[in-house]
């Protein structure tokens, strides 16, 4: 295959390219060695794999090495961890305060509207699903049916809850 060209430059290109897919393939064919001296400086190992030594594995070093960068985490401005919140549950005798305000019942699922007297705030809930300690046990078509421990309570759409 004879290739001519009038422009230098494209010459040039051409060559580099050769060069470029030269060196490609050097990396490619030819194994790549690691001296010791140099796997020891690291804070990782190199493991020889075969008695050539052209194929090497990477060992991670040990959680014990990280311990400064646990204990004081670097995303954190004053480098602590934050606390977690202290959330109060409510008094283990406090009455259900929610009233009913509507069920919606499709094939799969159950999902009751409520209305906490509390805070005066909708929620809802599925079978399952909790709310100030009061567990959701059952939804029918006019009542929900919460348990808290050795206590059952149901709620019902046309009564008032206190």
């Amino acid at each position: 295959m004879k290739f001519t060209s009038d422009k230098p430059m494209t010459n040039l290109l051409l060559a580099g390219c050769l060069v470029l897919t030269a060196m490609l393939a050097a990396e490619w064919l030819i194994p790549f060695k690691v001296d010791a001296v140099d796997a020891g400086q690291s804070g990782a190992a190199l493991i020889d794999e075969s008695p050539t030594g052209a194929q090497s594995r990477y060992v991670h070093p040990h959680i014990g090495d990280y311990s400064e960068i646990l204990a004081r985490p670097i995303f954190f401005s004053n480098r602590e961890l934050p606390r977690e919140a202290v959330t109060r549950a409510p008094a283990p005798g406090a009455p259900l305060r929610l009233k009913l305000e509507g069920i919606a019942i499709a094939a799969d699922t159950r999902v009751a509207v409520l209305r906490d007297q509390g805070s005066n705030r909708l929620v809802q809930l599925s079978v399952g699903m909790t709310h100030d300690n009061w567990l959701l046990e059952d939804i029918t078509t006019a009542t929900a049916t919460f348990r808290r421990g050795d206590e059952v309570t149901s709620v019902s759409l046309n009564s008032e809850n206190p």
